[in-house]
């Protein structure tokens, strides 16, 4: 989970890294939005935030927390918020959108292999 790279440690980002390594995506949604009514938006919590909300089902709100994540200025959450995106418009069959997300996060980190591959 790259919310983790936050200096201090955060309970809610912590938790919510947890759930969602134990499958549960509605409650690391919750601690994710909960870090996020304390902290404000940051592209890194909404990068986590659209992984929780793929594993709940909610492709589109997932989508738009991609995006927001694909503005941050850390390289890593911006390939990897371009790689979600291609893997949405992947998984839609909008095979245009995914060519350019996954062109978009081989620019944020060029050795980004899972990218490679899928544009391949």
């Amino acid at each position: 989970i790259l919310a983790t790279w936050l200096a201090r440690t955060d309970t809610d980002v912590d938790a919510g890294a947890a759930a969602l390594a134990d499958g549960d995506a509605e409650k690391a949604l919750t601690f994710f939005d909960a870090a996020i009514a304390r902290m404000g938006a940051l592209p890194e919590l909404d990068y986590d935030r659209g992984l929780a909300l793929m594993g709940t089902g909610d492709l589109e709100g997932a989508k738009l927390a991609f995006e927001r994540g694909s503005e941050s200025p850390r390289e890593d959450v911006r390939a990897s918020s371009h790689y979600q995106l291609g893997n949405l418009a992947f998984d839609t069959e909008n095979w245009d959108q995914a060519i350019a997300s996954y062109k978009e996060c081989l620019r944020a980190s060029p050795d980004h292999l899972n990218a490679k591959w899928n544009l391949e």
